[in-house]
């Protein structure tokens, strides 16, 4: 048979659990209740059975064992109309319902917050890690609820989640979201589970994440591949125009039409020849636009998104060498391909300008785009007041009047 004291018992522990009235903090008379709709108990609503009867009996036993007090209806009363807790009785409701109070599940998550301290001490993680727990504190002892943050009834979890945050801050080589669960769990799967809980916090407190313009607009892989942590190996792909050594291969980029593509740790062995400076580097968003793309005496680079910390460390060996190339960037015409290009401008510290990306190729191509988002309304419109885009503002004016965004895609490469 259905409990449905019990679900009425829990109800009101949670009302308790809430109020100024658990904390001490209330000095007059509050009254703890819960109004019977159907919304917590639809089933004593419906008239064509007699569950209704059950669930009367259930609740006036409460009411006689002096854990509740029913308050019936004036007009109907034959219907229970509200539950009031009896405040005094409340440690006999926790037992039971076999239900661990508040009070004491704090105090388990004020030990394993000095727990998770200790072991994070002295590590390289220790900083992100203590911001995450000071944050938790502080909501904490202010009385606010931490359910945003972790799973009280879960401890094991909030750890696994901090030790994840560790193991990603401490990790320093190129690797795999398993080996990194394997080095934190001894367990290839666990990491997996917390994952996304752990880029969370790290999008919040983590200086790494917080110090680069483009986090807001990171997914949580390009997050990850900034620690050097990759569900899928990282690759560098380029095309066009350039001589470059590898290891002990020399490779004119000419001769490789459809470009060439290597893992993003091994870029950081590439060697430029100065004496062959493309005269312009290209960076394009997209995929199809980059394996399109023919250009002459230019050095294409594929960045897919917002450029990872391997292609910005190409980007910058790139232009230590060829610094009087013209540089320029080629994306999606909406919210996205600008804060791309901005990330890119503010990240490699290189004066990319931009192509095909103005407000002659909007005029021309918006009929074959994609209708504006509230929220690319909204970013357009906080674009507008970005200095950084001030040579633009006159492109986001038209593009909330015509109320298109234009993927690259719709572009032909010949116009570039």
């Amino acid at each position: 048979m259905k409990r449905y004291d019990d679900i009425i018992l829990d109800h009101l522990l949670d009302k308790y659990e809430a109020s100024c009235l658990y904390e001490g903090k209330n000095q007059r008379n509050l009254t703890i209740a819960v109004k019977l709709n159907k919304n917590v108990i639809p089933e004593y609503f419906d008239q064509t059975k007699t569950t209704y009867a059950i669930i009367d009996d259930q609740l006036k036993a409460l009411e006689q064992n002096g854990l509740i007090q029913l308050v019936w209806g004036k007009c109907n009363k034959h219907i229970i109309e509200q539950c009031r807790l009896n405040v005094e009785a409340a440690d006999r409701a926790y037992a039971i319902l076999g239900r661990i109070p508040k009070r004491i599940k704090e105090q388990g998550l004020e030990e394993t917050i000095a727990k998770v301290r200790d072991c994070s001490e002295g590590t390289l993680g220790a900083e992100t890690v203590n911001n995450y727990l000071r944050y938790i504190e502080e909501r904490l002892h202010s009385g606010k609820s931490v359910k945003a943050e972790l799973d009280i009834n879960d401890l094991r979890g909030f750890e696994n989640v901090c030790s994840l945050l560790n193991a990603i801050e401490c990790n320093k080589e190129e690797c795999f979201l398993r080996e990194l669960s394997v080095k934190a769990f001894r367990d290839s799967k666990i990491a997996e589970k917390y994952i996304a809980k752990a880029v969370g916090v790290l999008r919040r407190f983590s200086k790494t994440v917080t110090g680069l313009s483009s986090a807001s607009d990171m997914s949580d892989e390009e997050i990850l591949e900034e620690y050097g942590v990759f569900r899928n190996p990282s690759w560098i792909m380029l095309k066009g125009s350039g001589d470059l050594r590898v290891g002990n291969a020399d490779l004119n980029l000419e001769k490789f039409t459809h470009g060439i593509g290597m893992a993003g740790i091994d870029a950081a062995e590439i060697k430029w020849h100065r004496d062959n400076a493309p005269t312009k580097v290209l960076t394009i968003e997209n995929l199809t636009s980059f394996h399109r793309f023919i250009g002459t005496d230019i050095l294409c680079v594929y960045l897919g998104g917002f450029a990872d910390r391997y292609q910005r460390s190409l980007l910058k060996n790139i232009y230590e060498i060829y610094p009087d190339s013209e540089y320029i960037h080629f994306g999606d015409i909406d919210c996205g391909g600008f804060y791309i290009w901005k990330a890119l401008c503010e990240e490699t510290g290189i004066p990319f300008g931009l192509t095909k990306m103005d407000s002659d190729t909007y005029s021309e191509k918006y009929t074959e785009g994609k209708p504006l988002s509230e929220n690319d309304r909204k970013r357009l419109e906080k674009m507008k007041t970005d200095p950084f885009f001030r040579q633009q503002w006159g492109l986001f004016d038209i593009m909330l009047e015509k109320g298109f965004k234009i993927e690259q895609e719709c572009i032909e490469l010949a116009l570039i």
